[in-house]
Order: structure tokens, then C-alpha cells, then sequence
């Protein structure tokens, strides 16, 4: 009887601890979007990454965001952490193709294309807006006061079709957005990163 207890126990124990593994593993039907069906890896796209932000709004008001990579619910997928001034969002990062796209409250966004060109342009929808992108330039340099350092960047031009301004942001394929003006409304200047 004994024996037979400890096996069952031994079972039990074992199913318990492989069922972990599977929890890190979202099913594609629990995604509210759909899953990507390839990905080209992206640099900066890794679990335990974070970047500081300073926002500043054209007011002069000033607030601290951090993003975090928290973990990776599939391949591509990963979920995301955005906290402003004490209040978290969590958000979904997913790789689909070469593009690095994200899901939060306002639906779905595309941030930044791996291996762009100058001219390139995406367009996407959502609940709060209708964005139409295209690359300016993939040599940009600009240097980051918070950081100290210079980066070379993609300079992406958003224009905002239901809002009152553009934005321009720029990213650096090794770092991930180092910089977004929103055409005066408000800047995001990256001040610290903890890059894999």
C-alpha cells in the first residue's frame, strides 16, 4: 500500500510540475488577435528587457514609463508590461513577419519593421485612430540626453489620421524606441534600458 501511495504521489508530482511548462504557452484561440504564423527574431524583442522613459506633455508635465518584456506566452508573442507613474497596463508584443506589432486597450498597432528601407509605408487601424507609416530615413543619429550616447536610428513618420498631430518616432534595431515627438503634444525620450 505504501508503495503504491509513493507512486502515485511520484505521478502526481511529475504531471504537476510538466503542467508549468505548458501554462507559459498561451493556445492561439486565448490571443485577442491573431496569432502570428512566422516571425523573424528582432534584437531587442527579449524576456526580461526594460526601457525608461521621461514623458513630458506639451504642458511641461513630466512622468516616468516603463516598459517590460515580462514573458513570452509563444512563439513571437510575448506580453508586456506598461507602467506610468504607478499604474500598470499589460499588453501583448507579437512578431508577425517582420514587423513588430502590439495589442493593448486600443486594439492592434504595428511599432517598428525589421530590415526596413527608406519609403517603406504600413498603414493599420484601431479604436482610437487610423495611422499611416512610412520610413524616412535608417541612418538617423541622435544622440539621447537621459542615456548619454548616441544612436543610429529608423526615423518612422506616423500621421495620425483622426488626430490633431503627427508623430515621429525613432527607433534603433539594437536598442528598440530611443525617441517619439508627437508633434508637440508630448515627447518620449528613453532615459534607461536593460537590454539581454
Amino acid at each position: 500500500m505504501k508503495n503504491l501511495i509513493l507512486i502515485v504521489s511520484m505521478l502526481l508530482l511529475v504531471l504537476f510540475s510538466c503542467k508549468k511548462d505548458d501554462d507559459d504557452n498561451e493556445p492561439a484561440s486565448n490571443l485577442p488577435f491573431p496569432a502570428p504564423t512566422s516571425s523573424i527574431p528582432i534584437d531587442f524583442v527579449k524576456v526580461g528587457n526594460s526601457w525608461t522613459y521621461e514623458l513630458e506633455d506639451f504642458y511641461g508635465n513630466k512622468a516616468t514609463q516603463v516598459v517590460t518584456i515580462s514573458s513570452q506566452v509563444q512563439n513571437g508573442v510575448y506580453k508586456v508590461k506598461n507602467e506610468r507613474d504607478g499604474v500598470e497596463e499589460d499588453m501583448y508584443w507579437y512578431i508577425d513577419g517582420n514587423l513588430l506589432k502590439a495589442w493593448d486597450g486600443d486594439g492592434g498597432s504595428i511599432r517598428y519593421k525589421q530590415n526596413a528601407k527608406i519609403g517603406d509605408t504600413w498603414s493599420y487601424s484601431n479604436s482610437s485612430n487610423n495611422v499611416e507609416t512610412e520610413v524616412l530615413s535608417v541612418d538617423t543619429v541622435i544622440f539621447v540626453d537621459g542615456i548619454g550616447k548616441s544612436f543610429k536610428t529608423h526615423q518612422y513618420y506616423l500621421s495620425l489620421l483622426n488626430k490633431l498631430n503627427d508623430q515621429t518616432d525613432y527607433w534603433s534595431p539594437d536598442t528598440g524606441l530611443v525617441y517619439s515627438d508627437a508633434g508637440g503634444w508630448f515627447t518620449l525620450t528613453l532615459v534607461d534600458a536593460t537590454l539581454k
